[in-house]
């Protein structure tokens, strides 16, 4: 865990690149722990590294694929390279696998809104807000969108 603690304290003080060889030295030791690999792909993904953020990213999936953060986590990381209509299949076929996740929904209005599909995200905003928690951090923000 020394490599990882260290990682993590790099990471938080915006040294990206020694945090992504340390979650690598991490890594090479130790190489199933999901979390370990997002977060080695954050680093990447604030570093700029746009293929190999999404590919440690996937590595993440592959070890939690019941997981829908991971799943988020690598098509957010994917969105730089990824065409708005494949990032908007990959997130339709999250919610048909992950249906009563506020996130995964979430996710899926944002893609359409920027897809200009609005009344596809304007239905997955209320399904957001249907299945998110009273406290969920994004909630007063979607409820502000669809009141205007």
């Amino acid at each position: 865990q020394g490599f990882v603690e260290l990682a993590r304290h790099q990471a938080s003080r915006g040294n990206h690149s020694e945090a992504i060889r340390n979650f690598q030295r991490a890594l090479a030791r130790h190489d199933q722990d999901p979390a370990v690999w997002r977060e080695l792909s954050q680093s990447q993904f604030q570093a700029g590294q746009d293929v190999a953020a999404p590919a440690s990213a996937s590595e993440a999936v592959r070890r939690a694929p019941n997981d829908p953060g991971y799943l988020l986590h690598y098509l957010k990381v994917a969105s730089r390279t990824l065409p708005t209509s494949r990032l908007v299949r990959e997130l339709e076929s999250a919610r048909q696998r992950f249906p009563d996740d506020p996130d995964v929904a979430l996710a899926l209005g944002r893609a359409y809104d920027e897809q200009g599909s609005r009344r596809y995200a304007g239905r997955m905003y209320l399904e957001f807000l249907r299945l998110a928690s009273p406290g969920h951090p994004e909630r007063a923000e979607i409820e502000a969108l669809l009141n205007n």
